[in-house]
């Protein structure tokens, strides 16, 4: 049965638990763990051995801002379990992003920390005339129409850690040139007032 844990910021907790192996299958953050007379420095999804066995496991929240919170399963033997490891991510959300006509707003696939980019999402609202058309900046490139009604919004994600265009397109001609020149790119019925915009960047 797996144990849950929580530890505040630069704080230690020290949980009772008798075995060998040690299986932590969810972990908020990165975190130093002390079992038998020795250390460790942990994630989500890793599974350990411990030489000589432990009967007490200690905690240590690295993070000096948000709790740590860890569920895991200690036990004698292996555990075999089939745990995918996800990568550590955040999001950046930006509501209600607005454009004027033609304007552009540009969005680098690598964050301020170094970080890239792992998903882009875009959501745009009703009652707007024109498109918004996402560029990838790198090669140039058209990725997505989104065109306008007046009924309803729309939304979609892409996975990419390319540098990332926006434009809202009002010029009728061009709209018309764009679609009927596309291929690749997806068009997407919808429409676009309010633009919302969330970014998932690895830790």
């Amino acid at each position: 049965m797996s144990r849950p844990v929580t530890v505040e910021p630069n704080q230690k907790v020290i949980v009772e638990a008798t075995g060998l192996y040690l299986l932590i299958r969810e972990a908020s953050s990165a975190f130093s763990l002390k079992a038998g007379s020795q250390r460790f420095t942990l994630e989500g999804g890793d599974e350990i051995k411990v030489e000589g066995g432990f009967k007490r496991l200690t905690f240590t929240n690295l993070s000096s801002s948000e709790d740590l919170t860890v569920d895991f399963i200690a036990g004698s033997e292996p555990f075999g379990i089939d745990y995918v490891k996800l990568p550590r991510t955040r999001i950046v959300g930006y509501d209600d992003i607005s454009l004027g006509a033609d304007a552009t707003r540009d969005f680098p696939g690598i964050d301020e920390f170094g970080k890239r980019r792992k998903q882009f999402t875009l959501t745009v609202g009703p009652d707007i005339q024109g498109a918004i058309i996402l560029y990838d900046t790198d090669t140039d490139t058209m990725l997505a129409i989104i065109s306008t009604n007046e009924t309803a919004g729309i939304g979609f994600a892409i996975e990419t850690d390319a540098n990332l265009t926006i434009k809202n397109c009002t010029d009728e001609a061009t709209l018309t040139s764009l679609a009927a020149g596309q291929t690749a790119a997806a068009i997407v019925a919808g429409s676009g007032a309010n633009i919302a915009i969330s970014e998932t960047f690895y830790r």
